[in-house]
């Protein structure tokens, strides 16, 4: 990409304007520019999208009364996992908090990790 630069008419050194001498390397710049941003966008937005994201992972529970997410958690969580942290997936993953759980309500909880 190549760019001349001119002189503004009596700016001196302070405004400098650029003319673009070729159009085709400009949009190929631009193009690849693009790319470059749209693929990093994905990458870093995507990167924990594919964790756990297999249906069979998951065990899907309806809320009995009484039931909180801290026994549902124990009961059927990974049994190598800290409870704390099942149930902080178990809040990520179904959108809700630990004290909104509502009878006949459904949610996923995670087999594995």
């Amino acid at each position: 990409m190549r760019l001349r630069r001119t002189k503004a008419k009596g700016a001196g050194n302070m405004n400098r304007r650029y003319q673009i001498t070729s159009p085709i390397r400009f949009v190929a710049f631009l193009l690849i520019a693009m790319l470059l941003v749209i693929s990093a966008t994905i990458i870093v937005n995507g990167s924990d999208r594919g964790y756990g994201s297999d249906e069979s992972t998951y065990t899907e529970i309806r809320i009995q009364s009484g039931d909180t997410l801290w026994d549902l958690a124990k009961e059927y969580g990974p049994s190598d996992e800290d409870v704390r942290k099942v149930v902080k997936r178990i809040c990520n993953i179904n959108g809700i908090v630990p004290e909104g759980l509502m009878p006949g309500q459904k949610i996923k909880i995670p087999n594995q990790l």
